[in-house]
């Protein structure tokens, strides 16, 4: 009896060794820096330059008095605007002959890139 469970406790401890890494990963945030490109807001949608927008800090409040918009409160109404912002970016990186496909960021994983926006230094709506 006690080789058998000694048998098995090594099984599963090296069992937990063999699994296989990811087919993706996570990179870490970049450092912080100045974006410019097209902002878009809606009904699932909150994208910077095809990557998923995270609002940190005053970027939102920033947004709201440089570019306002009824749309901004409605979260569902379709915004656009080209902005300049502060923030950090974070991807995936593929490991090739993978589908990243529903395994990145925002509504539903369809973004593969994240940016995180601290502040918002200028919009104009489009």
């Amino acid at each position: 009896m006690r080789i058998t469970s000694a048998l098995l406790a090594i099984l599963l401890v090296g069992g937990c060794e063999s699994v296989p890494p990811e087919p993706f990963v996570q990179s870490e945030f970049g450092p912080e820096r100045s974006f410019t490109g097209l902002l878009r807001l809606g009904f699932e949608r909150q994208s910077f330059d095809e990557c998923w927008l995270d609002f940190r800090g005053s970027a939102m409040t920033d947004l709201g008095r440089l570019a306002p918009s009824p749309a901004l409160a409605d979260q569902t109404a379709p915004y656009g605007a080209e902005v300049t912002l502060t923030g950090r970016r974070r991807a995936m990186v593929n490991v090739p002959g993978d589908d990243l496909m529903g395994r990145g960021f925002g509504h539903l994983g369809q973004y593969p890139c994240l940016i995180e926006a601290t502040r918002i230094t200028a919009a104009r709506m489009r």
